[in-house]
C-alpha cells in the first residue's frame, strides 16, 4: 500500500462537513476582522466554509469572528460574514522565520443573510478551479449582474 503523501496538518484536518468544497483561484482572499485582522489566501471554499492560509507569530483564538471576502482584481468583496473558527494550525515544512510561520485557518460560516448567500454562489461559481462546466451553465442561465452584488 502506497504511503499518503498528503501534508500532515491536512489529516488533522477531517471535519464533517455538510458541502464539499472546492480549490479557489490564486486571486480570492479572506480577512477576519476583529481585534487583530489575520488577511490571507484561501485555499478552498463551499457554502458553510473555507480554509486560508497567512503568516503570523500565534494561531487565532477560536471561536467567534467576522470574515471579508476579497479578489485582489477589487471586483468582489463580501463583508461581515458571520464566522466560527475551527481550527488554526501551523503548517509544519512551510515557510517559517522565526516565530512567524504560515498558519492554516479553517472556518464555519454563521447564519448569512439571503444576499450574503448569493453573492457567496457568485463568488464560488466565479473563483474556483474545480467548478464543473455542467454546474457553471446551468447556473450561467439564472446568473446575477455585477451590480446586484455588494461590491467594494
Amino acid at each position: 500500500m502506497k504511503a499518503s503523501t498528503r501534508p500532515r496538518y491536512q489529516e488533522e484536518l477531517v471535519e464533517d462537513r455538510q458541502h464539499n468544497r472546492v480549490k479557489v483561484d490564486d486571486g480570492g482572499f479572506a480577512a477576519l476582522c476583529d481585534e487583530f485582522t489575520a488577511l490571507g489566501q484561501i485555499i478552498d471554499i463551499s457554502k458553510g466554509g473555507l480554509a486560508f492560509r497567512y503568516v503570523a507569530s500565534e494561531a487565532r483564538t477560536n471561536g467567534s469572528a467576522v470574515l471579508n471576502i476579497l479578489t485582489t482584481d477589487r471586483r468582489f468583496c463580501l463583508e461581515k460574514i458571520p464566522a466560527k473558527i475551527i481550527r488554526d494550525s501551523a503548517m509544519p515544512g512551510e515557510f517559517s522565520l522565526g516565530s512567524i510561520t504560515l498558519r492554516h485557518c479553517a472556518v464555519q460560516f454563521g447564519e448569512l443573510t439571503p444576499s450574503q448567500k448569493l453573492d457567496l454562489e457568485h463568488f464560488i461559481r466565479s473563483n474556483t478551479l474545480t467548478w464543473s462546466a455542467s454546474r457553471s451553465a446551468h447556473v450561467k442561465g439564472r446568473g446575477r449582474d455585477l451590480e446586484a452584488l455588494h461590491i467594494c
